[in-house]
């Protein structure tokens, strides 16, 4: 099965709710949250992560927006060939929850992190995904660190 993929950046508290200004201010930033939209010809499907729970699948129509909001900001990863399994990893995938993610954050401050074993986030996620579709992308912890790796001017040449 084809479709193409894409990386959308939200900065919504429709969306996130708490979540979004606590992000904020812990990492200076207004790229708080990321996720994969899946395109085909009739419908899109996105990818998310939910605090305290599994990621989820949601089917919109192509001109539906998610909770009424638009992405900030898009990327296309181009047309990938999804592995028959591929629903199946993401309801796998582990949970999300807020508490460790900011431990984390303040790990990361005094550069205390373990930075082989991140907490599952909106943004491993979106990795996780990408790598296992044949992409190359290294293990980035916030929606703010994909966002200059996607953007820093080389990504095209990476």
């Amino acid at each position: 099965m084809k479709a193409e993929v894409r990386i959308c950046f939200y900065n919504s508290i429709r969306l996130q709710g708490w979540r979004k200004y606590v992000i904020g201010l812990m990492q200076w930033t207004e790229h708080t949250h990321v996720h994969l939209e899946l395109r085909f010809n009739a419908y899109k499907l996105i990818l998310i992560t939910v605090d305290g729970s599994k990621p989820r699948v949601v089917r919109l129509g192509l001109n539906k927006k998610l909770f009424g909001v638009d992405p900030y900001a898009q990327i296309s990863m181009g047309i990938i060939n999804l592995r028959e399994d591929a629903f199946e990893w993401v309801l796998a995938y582990p949970e999300t929850h807020h508490w460790a993610l900011i431990w984390y954050q303040i790990l990361r401050y005094f550069n205390k992190e373990d930075k082989i074993n991140i907490p599952p986030t909106c943004t491993t996620f979106v990795i996780d995904f990408l790598n296992v579709h044949h992409k190359n992308f290294p293990r980035l912890f916030s929606p703010k660190q994909l966002w200059r790796y996607l953007y820093d001017g080389s990504y095209d040449w990476r």
